[in-house]
């Protein structure tokens, strides 16, 4: 369900290690597509692994905008000017990308999931390696 008309950021800034994207104060309701578009320049001092967030109004809380898979959504992923739509998960506190071209193929600085190897393998594999060694 689209909730509303598109909505203009009226801030975009680096604060700390993340990109801030300052929406009008309002109430944004769970599950809603929210269109947004990004009104002002991406400052330059955004890095390629800097996650983005919305800030509301003038309320320190920031949250999260992800992909659909889950991904964080990177700064230089977005341009200005463009219209991204936003699905509201308030039970995570996240905002979640529908729609919307991404930049990047940027999925983060970490590459894959530890898969922890079993203790009965572990022992298998040094005494093989052990044997191997004589």
């Amino acid at each position: 369900m689209n909730c509303c008309k598109e909505i203009l950021t009226t801030a975009v800034a680096v604060v700390g290690d993340v990109l801030v994207l300052t929406l009008p104060a309002g109430t944004f309701r769970n599950c809603c597509l929210y269109p947004i578009r990004i009104a002002q320049a991406i400052p330059a001092t955004a890095t390629n692994l800097m996650p983005v967030v919305i800030q509301i109004g003038t309320d320190a809380t920031q949250y999260s905008v992800v992909r659909k898979s889950g991904h964080n959504v990177y700064a230089n992923q977005l341009k200005p000017r463009r219209v991204y739509l936003l699905k509201v998960a308030a039970d995570t506190a996240r905002f979640v990308l529908w729609d919307g071209l991404l930049c990047a193929e940027n999925c983060g600085a970490v590459v894959s999931i530890p898969a922890p190897v079993a203790a009965a393998e572990t022992a298998a594999v040094l005494s093989i390696r052990k044997a191997a060694s004589k």
